[in-house]
Protein backbone atom coordinates (compact mmCIF):
# COMPACT_ATOMS: atom_id res chain seq x y z
CA UNK A 1 0.00 0.00 0.00
CA UNK A 2 1.41 3.35 -0.99
CA UNK A 3 2.07 5.85 1.76
CA UNK A 4 0.06 9.06 1.49
CA UNK A 5 2.02 12.03 0.19
CA UNK A 6 3.13 14.58 2.74
CA UNK A 7 2.15 18.23 2.53
CA UNK A 8 3.64 20.04 -0.43
CA UNK A 9 6.32 22.51 0.59
CA UNK A 10 6.37 25.58 -1.61
CA UNK A 11 9.42 27.75 -0.88
CA UNK A 12 8.78 31.49 -0.60
CA UNK A 13 9.79 33.65 -3.53
CA UNK A 14 13.21 35.29 -3.28
CA UNK A 15 13.37 38.74 -1.74
CA UNK A 16 13.78 41.11 -4.69
CA UNK A 17 16.88 43.21 -5.05
CA UNK A 18 16.86 46.97 -5.45
CA UNK A 19 15.84 47.89 -9.02
CA UNK A 20 18.81 48.38 -11.30
CA UNK A 21 19.15 51.72 -13.13
CA UNK A 22 17.93 51.64 -16.71
CA UNK A 23 21.39 52.69 -17.88
CA UNK A 24 22.81 49.48 -16.44
CA UNK A 25 20.17 47.32 -18.16
CA UNK A 26 20.61 48.87 -21.61
CA UNK A 27 23.51 46.59 -22.47
CA UNK A 28 21.72 43.43 -21.36
CA UNK A 29 20.50 42.46 -24.84
CA UNK A 30 23.97 42.70 -26.39
CA UNK A 31 25.67 40.59 -23.71
CA UNK A 32 22.75 38.12 -23.84
CA UNK A 33 23.55 37.49 -27.49
CA UNK A 34 27.28 37.35 -26.73
CA UNK A 35 27.04 34.73 -23.97
CA UNK A 36 24.09 32.70 -25.31
CA UNK A 37 26.32 30.09 -27.05
CA UNK A 38 28.38 29.68 -23.88
CA UNK A 39 25.25 29.25 -21.74
CA UNK A 40 23.78 26.65 -24.08
CA UNK A 41 26.95 24.56 -23.77
CA UNK A 42 25.90 23.76 -20.18
CA UNK A 43 24.51 20.19 -20.24
CA UNK A 44 20.71 20.08 -19.99
CA UNK A 45 20.79 17.92 -16.85
CA UNK A 46 22.81 20.65 -15.08
CA UNK A 47 20.53 23.51 -16.16
CA UNK A 48 18.09 23.08 -13.27
CA UNK A 49 15.27 25.63 -12.76
CA UNK A 50 16.69 29.07 -11.96
CA UNK A 51 14.09 30.95 -9.92
CA UNK A 52 16.37 33.33 -8.05
CA UNK A 53 16.59 37.09 -8.54
CA UNK A 54 19.36 37.76 -11.09
CA UNK A 55 19.36 41.46 -10.17
CA UNK A 56 20.45 40.50 -6.67
CA UNK A 57 23.17 38.29 -8.16
CA UNK A 58 24.39 41.24 -10.24
CA UNK A 59 24.59 43.51 -7.20
CA UNK A 60 26.44 40.89 -5.14
CA UNK A 61 28.86 40.34 -8.02
CA UNK A 62 29.58 44.07 -8.19
CA UNK A 63 30.22 44.07 -4.43
CA UNK A 64 32.63 41.17 -4.76
CA UNK A 65 34.38 42.70 -7.74
CA UNK A 66 34.92 45.96 -5.89
CA UNK A 67 36.51 44.05 -2.99
CA UNK A 68 38.76 42.04 -5.33
CA UNK A 69 39.84 44.94 -7.53
CA UNK A 70 42.73 46.16 -5.30
CA UNK A 71 44.21 42.63 -5.42
CA UNK A 72 44.27 42.31 -9.23
CA UNK A 73 48.05 41.82 -9.47
CA UNK A 74 47.92 38.95 -6.94
CA UNK A 75 44.89 37.30 -8.51
CA UNK A 76 46.44 37.22 -11.98
CA UNK A 77 49.05 34.79 -10.56
CA UNK A 78 46.43 32.22 -9.53
CA UNK A 79 46.56 28.93 -11.47
CA UNK A 80 43.71 27.58 -13.60
CA UNK A 81 40.86 26.96 -13.75
CA UNK A 82 40.74 30.47 -12.28
CA UNK A 83 40.82 33.12 -15.00
CA UNK A 84 41.01 36.83 -14.26
CA UNK A 85 39.31 37.83 -17.52
CA UNK A 86 36.44 35.47 -16.70
CA UNK A 87 36.16 37.18 -13.31
CA UNK A 88 35.77 40.54 -15.05
CA UNK A 89 33.08 39.06 -17.33
CA UNK A 90 30.78 38.07 -14.44
CA UNK A 91 28.73 41.33 -14.39
CA UNK A 92 27.99 40.88 -18.10
CA UNK A 93 26.86 37.27 -17.56
CA UNK A 94 24.60 38.46 -14.73
CA UNK A 95 23.08 41.12 -17.01
CA UNK A 96 22.53 38.49 -19.70
CA UNK A 97 20.78 36.31 -17.09
CA UNK A 98 18.54 39.25 -16.16
CA UNK A 99 17.51 39.57 -19.80
CA UNK A 100 16.95 35.80 -20.12
CA UNK A 101 14.72 35.80 -17.03
CA UNK A 102 12.78 38.77 -18.40
CA UNK A 103 11.91 36.79 -21.53
CA UNK A 104 10.31 34.10 -19.34
CA UNK A 105 8.22 36.78 -17.65
CA UNK A 106 6.87 37.70 -21.08
CA UNK A 107 5.08 34.35 -21.11
CA UNK A 108 3.11 35.12 -17.98
CA UNK A 109 -0.69 35.19 -18.04
CA UNK A 110 -2.20 38.02 -20.06
CA UNK A 111 0.95 39.13 -21.87
CA UNK A 112 -0.30 37.93 -25.29
CA UNK A 113 -3.46 39.96 -24.85
CA UNK A 114 -1.41 43.05 -23.94
CA UNK A 115 0.88 42.59 -26.94
CA UNK A 116 -2.09 42.13 -29.25
CA UNK A 117 -3.61 45.36 -27.96
CA UNK A 118 -0.38 47.14 -28.92
CA UNK A 119 0.12 45.36 -32.23
CA UNK A 120 -3.37 45.89 -33.66
CA UNK A 121 -3.46 49.73 -33.84
CA UNK A 122 0.23 49.80 -34.77
CA UNK A 123 -0.39 47.51 -37.74
CA UNK A 124 -3.44 49.53 -38.81
CA UNK A 125 -1.52 52.83 -38.76
CA UNK A 126 1.57 51.49 -40.54
CA UNK A 127 -0.46 49.58 -43.13
CA UNK A 128 -2.71 52.56 -43.92
CA UNK A 129 0.39 54.67 -44.60
CA UNK A 130 1.97 51.82 -46.56
CA UNK A 131 -1.07 51.68 -48.86
CA UNK A 132 -0.74 55.41 -49.53
CA UNK A 133 2.96 55.01 -50.29
CA UNK A 134 2.09 52.12 -52.61
CA UNK A 135 -0.40 54.30 -54.52
CA UNK A 136 2.32 56.94 -54.81
CA UNK A 137 4.62 54.35 -56.39
CA UNK A 138 7.11 54.35 -53.49
CA UNK A 139 6.36 50.94 -51.94
CA UNK A 140 6.21 47.89 -54.27
CA UNK A 141 2.56 46.88 -54.67
CA UNK A 142 3.15 43.09 -54.33
CA UNK A 143 4.82 43.51 -50.95
CA UNK A 144 2.04 45.70 -49.55
CA UNK A 145 -0.75 43.47 -50.95
CA UNK A 146 0.91 40.43 -49.40
CA UNK A 147 0.72 42.13 -45.99
CA UNK A 148 -2.94 43.10 -46.52
CA UNK A 149 -3.96 39.46 -47.04
CA UNK A 150 -4.68 37.13 -44.14
CA UNK A 151 -6.26 37.42 -40.72
CA UNK A 152 -5.90 36.14 -37.19
CA UNK A 153 -3.41 36.65 -34.38
CA UNK A 154 -0.45 34.94 -36.10
CA UNK A 155 -1.01 37.01 -39.24
CA UNK A 156 -1.23 40.18 -37.14
CA UNK A 157 2.13 39.41 -35.56
CA UNK A 158 3.73 38.56 -38.91
CA UNK A 159 2.31 41.75 -40.46
CA UNK A 160 4.04 43.85 -37.79
CA UNK A 161 7.36 42.18 -38.57
CA UNK A 162 6.85 42.53 -42.34
CA UNK A 163 5.83 46.18 -42.07
CA UNK A 164 8.92 46.96 -39.98
CA UNK A 165 11.09 45.31 -42.64
CA UNK A 166 9.26 47.13 -45.45
CA UNK A 167 9.76 50.57 -43.92
CA UNK A 168 13.39 49.76 -43.07
CA UNK A 169 14.20 48.52 -46.57
CA UNK A 170 12.77 51.67 -48.20
CA UNK A 171 13.85 54.15 -45.53
CA UNK A 172 15.62 56.43 -47.98
CA UNK A 173 12.62 56.64 -50.33
CA UNK A 174 10.05 57.41 -47.60
CA UNK A 175 12.13 59.92 -45.63
CA UNK A 176 9.96 62.96 -44.96
CA UNK A 177 6.92 61.43 -46.72
CA UNK A 178 5.30 59.51 -43.84
CA UNK A 179 4.41 60.10 -40.18
CA UNK A 180 5.81 56.63 -39.35
CA UNK A 181 8.90 57.10 -37.17
CA UNK A 182 11.80 54.83 -36.30
CA UNK A 183 10.17 54.25 -32.90
CA UNK A 184 7.05 52.87 -34.65
CA UNK A 185 9.23 50.59 -36.78
CA UNK A 186 11.24 49.30 -33.81
CA UNK A 187 8.09 48.72 -31.75
CA UNK A 188 6.38 46.83 -34.59
CA UNK A 189 9.40 44.56 -35.00
CA UNK A 190 9.70 43.89 -31.27
CA UNK A 191 6.00 43.28 -30.62
CA UNK A 192 5.59 41.15 -33.75
CA UNK A 193 8.54 38.92 -32.94
CA UNK A 194 7.42 38.50 -29.32
CA UNK A 195 3.94 37.47 -30.44
CA UNK A 196 5.30 35.00 -33.00
CA UNK A 197 7.26 33.35 -30.22
CA UNK A 198 4.28 33.17 -27.86
CA UNK A 199 1.31 32.30 -30.09
CA UNK A 200 0.84 28.63 -30.93
CA UNK A 201 -0.76 28.18 -34.36
CA UNK A 202 -3.87 26.01 -34.58
CA UNK A 203 -3.27 22.32 -35.28
CA UNK A 204 0.41 22.70 -34.43
CA UNK A 205 1.96 19.41 -33.24
CA UNK A 206 2.57 19.04 -29.53
CA UNK A 207 6.12 19.76 -28.37
CA UNK A 208 8.32 18.61 -25.53
CA UNK A 209 8.50 20.89 -22.52
CA UNK A 210 11.94 22.22 -23.51
CA UNK A 211 10.65 23.02 -27.00
CA UNK A 212 7.35 24.38 -25.73
CA UNK A 213 9.08 26.71 -23.26
CA UNK A 214 12.39 27.61 -24.93
CA UNK A 215 12.81 30.83 -22.95
CA UNK A 216 12.64 28.85 -19.70
CA UNK A 217 15.37 26.51 -20.93
CA UNK A 218 17.58 29.45 -21.91
CA UNK A 219 17.02 31.13 -18.54
CA UNK A 220 17.99 27.96 -16.71
CA UNK A 221 21.14 27.56 -18.80
CA UNK A 222 22.15 31.12 -18.02
CA UNK A 223 21.45 30.54 -14.32
CA UNK A 224 23.69 27.46 -14.37
CA UNK A 225 26.42 29.38 -16.20
CA UNK A 226 26.20 32.20 -13.65
CA UNK A 227 26.55 29.78 -10.71
CA UNK A 228 29.43 28.00 -12.42
CA UNK A 229 31.44 31.09 -13.30
CA UNK A 230 30.83 32.78 -9.95
CA UNK A 231 32.02 29.72 -8.01
CA UNK A 232 34.99 29.04 -10.29
CA UNK A 233 36.35 32.58 -10.40
CA UNK A 234 34.89 35.08 -7.90
CA UNK A 235 34.44 32.75 -4.92
CA UNK A 236 37.73 31.00 -5.66
CA UNK A 237 39.55 34.36 -5.64
CA UNK A 238 37.80 35.44 -2.45
CA UNK A 239 38.65 32.21 -0.64
CA UNK A 240 42.30 32.48 -1.70
CA UNK A 241 42.52 35.99 -0.25
CA UNK A 242 40.35 35.77 2.85
CA UNK A 243 39.79 32.03 3.52
CA UNK A 244 37.00 31.67 6.12
CA UNK A 245 36.25 35.40 6.07
CA UNK A 246 35.35 35.32 2.37
CA UNK A 247 31.64 36.10 2.87
CA UNK A 248 32.53 39.44 4.41
CA UNK A 249 34.16 40.55 1.17
CA UNK A 250 32.64 38.38 -1.57
CA UNK A 251 28.96 37.67 -0.83
CA UNK A 252 27.24 34.53 -1.97
CA UNK A 253 25.48 34.91 -5.28
CA UNK A 254 21.96 35.52 -3.93
CA UNK A 255 22.61 36.49 -0.30
CA UNK A 256 21.00 39.44 1.43
CA UNK A 257 22.75 41.46 4.12
CA UNK A 258 21.84 40.22 7.58
CA UNK A 259 19.84 42.51 9.85
CA UNK A 260 21.93 44.05 12.64
CA UNK A 261 21.61 42.12 15.89
CA UNK A 262 20.10 43.86 18.90
CA UNK A 263 22.60 44.25 21.69
CA UNK A 264 21.42 42.92 25.06
CA UNK A 265 22.27 45.24 27.93
CA UNK A 266 22.11 44.07 31.51
CA UNK A 267 19.96 46.38 33.63
CA UNK A 268 21.52 47.73 36.85
CA UNK A 269 19.99 46.69 40.11
CA UNK A 270 18.42 50.13 40.70
CA UNK A 271 16.63 49.97 37.34
CA UNK A 272 18.31 53.12 35.99
CA UNK A 273 19.59 53.30 32.41
CA UNK A 274 23.38 53.45 31.94
CA UNK A 275 24.69 56.99 31.49
CA UNK A 276 27.15 56.11 28.67
CA UNK A 277 25.74 55.57 25.17
CA UNK A 278 26.14 52.17 23.62
CA UNK A 279 28.71 51.66 20.89
CA UNK A 280 27.35 51.75 17.36
CA UNK A 281 26.98 48.20 16.05
CA UNK A 282 29.27 47.24 13.20
CA UNK A 283 27.94 46.96 9.67
CA UNK A 284 26.21 43.64 8.97
CA UNK A 285 27.81 41.08 6.74
CA UNK A 286 26.24 38.71 4.29
CA UNK A 287 24.84 35.56 5.95
CA UNK A 288 26.88 32.39 5.53
CA UNK A 289 25.26 29.61 3.58
CA UNK A 290 26.46 26.78 1.37
CA UNK A 291 27.44 28.09 -2.06
CA UNK A 292 25.91 26.58 -5.17
CA UNK A 293 28.20 24.10 -6.92
CA UNK A 294 30.20 25.06 -9.97
CA UNK A 295 27.89 22.95 -12.10
CA UNK A 296 24.51 22.40 -10.38
CA UNK A 297 23.12 18.91 -10.78
CA UNK A 298 19.83 18.81 -8.85
CA UNK A 299 16.91 21.24 -8.37
CA UNK A 300 17.79 21.48 -4.67
CA UNK A 301 20.90 23.44 -5.63
CA UNK A 302 18.68 26.29 -6.75
CA UNK A 303 16.29 27.09 -3.97
CA UNK A 304 13.62 29.73 -4.28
Amino acid sequence: MKKPLGPLHVPPPPVPAEPLPQAVLQGAVAVYQQYLPMAMQIPDDQAVPYRQDPSLAYQNIMTGQKALEPHASELKLLPGPFNYDALLALPSIALATIHAAAQVNLESSGIVRQLMATASPLRRMMLTNAEGLMEAGIFPAPEVRHIIKGSGSVDLAQDCVDLAELYTKHAAEVAGKTPITQDHIDQASQVGNQLLGLIKPKNAPSKSRSMQYPTVAVRDHFGALLYQQHAMHMRRAGMWLWVDDVDTHVPLLHSHAAAPKKRHVAQPADGKQPSQPLATPTAPTAPKAPEAPAAPTTPENHTG
